[in-house]
């Protein structure tokens, strides 16, 4: 047994510190040696191997808001997106569906726009729709291609979609 030097406390032979104070149990006069030695491999360094990988960009999404109910959309424009309403007996499912916005009361048709994206630059087309189709209220002629831009206003039938980023 062994006296610890802060407490005074009778502890086993060989305890490093004091389980009651925590100061040091070694005796003073004991030699303190490294155990562990410590060596260091000299080697070459590898050769590098460079890896490259593709960078990939994010898919183009469209956000935007319908106005009237607030809304959030978010469409990718990787590829063309229908808006229009769906109609389950003709097997029609746009993938912007204003059926439960109030779409057949506001005029919007099955098949009434589509927007597409092309070298980075997104458009909207009138698909022949009975009550066409508008941005910032200038009306788009069936067929024809217009630009859209982030804070245009989409008027679809007559619901109102906001564009929020592109």
């Amino acid at each position: 047994m062994l006296i610890c030097s802060g407490c005074h406390s009778q502890q086993y032979t060989g305890t490093i510190f004091c389980p009651l104070c925590g100061a040091n149990c070694l005796p003073e006069d004991r030699p303190r040696t490294l155990r562990a030695s410590l060596q260091i491999e000299q080697t070459p360094p590898a050769a590098l191997t460079v890896v490259t990988t593709p960078l990939s960009f994010p898919e183009p999404e469209l956000r935007a808001t319908l106005l009237h109910n607030g809304r959030p959309i978010k469409l990718p424009l990787h590829v063309p997106v229908l808006i229009g309403r769906a109609d389950t007996r003709g097997s029609c499912y746009p993938e912007l569906d204003l059926t439960n916005d109030g779409g057949y009361q506001a005029g919007v048709s099955r098949q009434h726009a589509r927007i597409s994206n092309t070298a980075q630059e997104t458009y909207i087309e009138d698909l022949e729709s009975g009550n066409g189709t508008f941005v910032n209220d200038r009306q788009v002629a069936a067929g024809t291609l217009q630009r859209l831009h982030a804070g245009d206003e989409l008027r679809i039938g007559s619901i109102v979609i906001r564009i929020d980023s592109l």
